[in-house]
C-alpha cells in the first residue's frame, strides 16, 4: 500500500463488494505508552512523629485498574523514600511497594526530578502513601502537595525486520573536505522506517 500510494495517502480509497467507498483511518502500530489519570479523593493527610507525611486516596466504589502514582512534595534537593499500601476496606493493608524514591536535584543546568512511581496492576479501592524524610537530613520534613493515580498501558507495537542492501561507497565532499556516503537500498518499495541497524 505504501509503495503504490502517494506519500500523504490522499489517493487511497477502499471499496466493499458493492463498489461502495468505505471510510477508513490509517493507524501506524508503533510502540507507545498510554496513561489515564483516575479520580481519587484524598483524605487523612497527616504529618507523623517520625517527620514522614502520609495521605490516603479513595478511588471509588467502581473498581478500576491502576499501576502508577504521581507524587508532588514540598522542598528541593532531596531523595526521599516512599511506601505505598493498598486496601479494600481501610482495615487490612498490603504493601504495593516500599523503598522507591522521590528524587529532585539540580545538577548545573539540568534538573533531576523523579516523581512518577509504578507498581503491579491493582484494583484495590484505597491507597495509603507515606513519604519519609531524607536519610541523614535531620531538618527534612516533607509535605505531600498532591498525589495522583494513573492507569498506564504499554503497547509494544508491531514491527518487521526487513533486509536492506548497502550500496558501494561514494566519494562525497563534506564542507569542502573529503567524505563518504552510502545509499541504502530497501528493494524498490517504500516502507515506514523506524530504525536502521548496522553491523560490521
Amino acid at each position: 500500500m505504501f509503495d503504490q500510494a502517494r506519500l500523504d495517502l490522499d489517493d487511497l480509497r477502499l471499496y466493499d463488494s458493492r463498489n461502495r467507498e468505505i471510510p477508513f483511518k490509517i493507524d501506524v502500530r508503533r510502540a507507545q505508552e498510554r496513561q489515564a489519570e483516575l479520580t481519587a479523593r484524598a483524605f487523612n493527610q497527616v504529618s507523623n512523629p517520625d517527620r514522614s507525611a502520609s495521605v490516603s486516596l479513595d478511588l471509588g466504589a467502581v473498581r478500576v485498574e491502576h499501576n502508577a502514582l504521581d507524587i508532588r512534595a514540598s522542598g528541593s534537593d532531596f531523595r526521599r523514600r516512599v511506601r505505598l499500601e493498598g486496601s479494600d476496606d481501610e482495615k487490612q493493608w498490603g504493601v504495593l511497594f516500599d523503598k522507591k524514591y522521590l528524587v529532585q536535584y539540580r545538577v548545573g543546568a539540568t534538573t533531576i526530578d523523579i516523581h512518577r512511581l509504578t507498581y503491579p496492576v491493582s484494583r484495590l479501592r484505597y491507597l495509603r502513601v507515606q513519604v519519609f524524610p531524607e536519610t541523614g537530613n535531620d531538618e527534612d520534613k516533607p509535605n505531600i502537595v498532591s498525589a495522583s493515580v494513573f492507569h498506564s498501558v504499554k503497547e509494544p507495537g508491531e514491527y518487521q525486520t526487513l533486509r536492506a542492501d548497502l550500496e558501494p561507497r561514494q566519494a562525497t565532499p563534506v564542507l569542502g573536505a573529503p567524505g563518504s556516503s552510502w545509499f541504502i537500498n530497501l528493494g524498490g518499495a517504500r516502507h515506514l522506517v523506524r530504525a536502521v541497524a548496522f553491523r560490521n
